[in-house]
């Protein structure tokens, strides 16, 4: 994976497929299949999947919004510790 990799992110519409970099979001190793599934609102029977897949929307969410939010803003910035918690306030409200 090219490090830049780590930072693009394009938001993603349910007809889009789901791109296989994104396959161990935050190391939940959710398939790509399995995302295209609940992008469509189709969670597994399995709980532990489930939130998984709920995981994944969430991250990817975050990242999509991270990127128009971010643009132009220095990486001292985006790893202040107000940052941070910002980010992740904004992940923990898409669950």
């Amino acid at each position: 994976m090219a490090s830049n990799d780590l930072y693009v992110i394009e938001p993603l519409l349910p007809s889009e497929p789901v791109p296989a970099k994104l396959s161990e979001i935050e190391g939940q190793h959710t398939l790509p299949a399995d995302i295209e599934r609940a992008l469509a609102n189709d969670y597994d029977a399995d709980p532990d999947l489930a939130r998984r897949q709920r995981l994944a929307l969430a991250h990817m969410r975050t990242e999509a919004w991270g990127k128009a939010a971010w643009t132009g803003r220095s990486w001292r910035e985006l790893f202040s510790a107000n940052e941070l918690g910002t980010i992740h306030q904004h992940l923990y409200e898409q669950l």
